[in-house]
């Protein structure tokens, strides 16, 4: 930010700290961040822009807690198919307060967290901390993990970097009434040397197969790798030689995913399987209206939310 002084209007301050004053935040609310949706990309405003951006895969409004805002930015993950939100719970909420938060939404592509996080004040005095939504640190640690493991590693038990604490301190008693109903625990772990964590991993949705943020985002990476991957197969002569091309190059990606860990089973076989040809995905009525259609079927990786040791007492007699 560059500060001046308008030509023949007032002098230059002295050397020194001094108050800003006169000046305005503008009229932003919830709206603002809804935005305006248009045919005419030039022209859309708030959350409606983030369309004209399609890299995009992890979107957040960092510290807009408002439910109409949040539902529009879930809205916008929906239509645009690929995208994954983060969400906050308000600042300072009880308990109480997050989970009734949380209820309000019930969708496949987001995850809320809780409580804020402590930072250093940029311009307070020295030592002084203010809170900060998480979203955008936690997006940081999607991103982190997305680089260093893959899309299929749950961005849980991960530490926040540049952070001092959190605005509430959570327990493994408040992790126990929050993380059944999906609100995502953000923990101290400086006791045990462990640092302050994410620790939770689910979606917002209510549907048991996508319960966890990896499984889903998984799909979704995928989704999107094979649409962008095979568009060179538009206008292609649809028949038997595109056809096995097509499975091969499906099958190689998958083969790479599966190798890195990213799905389950044993064999490949019990990882994936690749469908199509006439007669398996396609009729006639289908190459007559010019569709090309795959069958892929994944099975994915579940994250270990729980470790659980089973210790058994034995006797001297019973070894054998």
């Amino acid at each position: 930010m560059r500060l001046f002084v308008p030509a023949g209007n007032g002098v230059r301050p002295d050397a020194g700290l001094h108050d800003l004053t006169g000046g305005s935040d503008g009229a932003v609310s919830p709206a603002t961040y809804i935005g305006t949706p248009s045919e005419d990309p030039v022209n859309r405003t708030g959350i409606q822009a983030l369309a004209n951006e399609p890299g995009i895969s992890l979107v957040a409004i960092p510290g807009q807690t408002d439910v109409a805002a949040q539902n529009a930015l879930l809205v916008h993950c929906e239509q645009q198919v690929y995208r994954f939100a983060v969400l906050d719970t308000p600042e300072g909420a009880t308990l109480r307060d997050a989970r009734d938060h949380r209820g309000e939404f019930d969708s496949t592509r987001a995850a809320i967290y809780y409580p804020w996080l402590m930072v250093p004040a940029p311009f307070g005095p020295r030592g002084e901390q203010h809170a900060v939504p998480p979203s955008g640190h936690v997006l940081g640690v999607y991103a982190r993990t997305d680089t260093a493991r893959g899309v299929w590693k749950a961005p849980a038990n991960e530490v926040i970097r540049n952070i001092l604490g959190f605005d509430v301190t959570v327990n493994k008693g408040e992790q126990d009434i929050l993380n059944p109903v999906h609100v995502n625990c953000l923990r101290d772990f400086r006791s045990d040397q462990r640092g302050l964590r994410v620790w939770g991993a689910r979606t917002l949705s209510s549907d048991p197969e996508w319960k966890y943020v990896p499984v889903r985002r998984t799909f979704l990476m995928i989704q999107q790798s094979l649409d962008a991957g095979l568009q060179w197969a538009v206008f292609e002569p649809n028949a038997k030689p595109l056809w096995d091309t097509v499975r091969q190059s499906i099958t190689g990606f998958l083969d790479s995913i599966w190798r890195q860990g990213g799905l389950a089973g044993i064999t490949q076989e019990q990882a994936f399987f690749v469908n199509v040809g006439y007669g398996i995905t396609m009729e006639q009525a289908d190459l007559d209206n010019g569709r090309l259609i795959v069958e892929v079927g994944i099975a994915p990786v579940y994250p270990a939310e729980f470790v659980i040791i089973r210790i058994s007492q034995k006797t001297l007699d019973a070894v054998g």
